[in-house]
């Protein structure tokens, strides 16, 4: 099984986006799904896979958030 933890696009281009992952930058392959900057994402093996619902994405980033700090 492997966990998507949802990202925020913060640059387009062609067939490429870059996404952050609470500050540690990536790029991803858009081709399956049309994005736009500021779009929350899901990125599974190198592709976005699925545009997030802003408000949805936030409370998983929260959730991740705060099991980091029990760790």
């Amino acid at each position: 099984m492997c966990l998507a933890i949802p990202a925020k696009v913060v640059g387009v281009g062609d067939d490429c986006v870059e996404v952050d992952y609470g500050g540690e930058l990536k790029k991803a392959n858009s081709k399956l799904v049309k994005v736009k900057k500021g779009d929350y994402v899901l990125v599974q093996f190198g592709f976005v896979t699925d545009i997030l619902d802003k408000e949805v994405a936030e409370k998983s980033l929260k959730a991740w958030s705060e099991l980091n700090e029990k760790i």
